[in-house]
């Protein structure tokens, strides 16, 4: 599987959220980002609307 880079621009704060949690665990920025995404990613697939979409099943 070819990879690509993927730009998301975020704000300061958040930005230092996702350090700080990252490092919290002992991990990446990079993991973390990855792994968040991973977790959105399966729950939408899998039929299940994350809480904070939750709206959207309104519609």
């Amino acid at each position: 599987m070819s990879a690509t880079t993927l730009g998301v621009k975020v704000d300061a704060e958040l930005r230092g959220r996702i350090r700080e949690a990252a490092e919290r665990i002992g991990r990446t920025q990079h993991w973390f980002i990855k792994q968040a995404i991973f977790s959105f990613l399966e729950e939408i697939e899998s039929g299940k609307l994350p809480p904070s979409l939750a709206y959207l099943a309104q519609t």
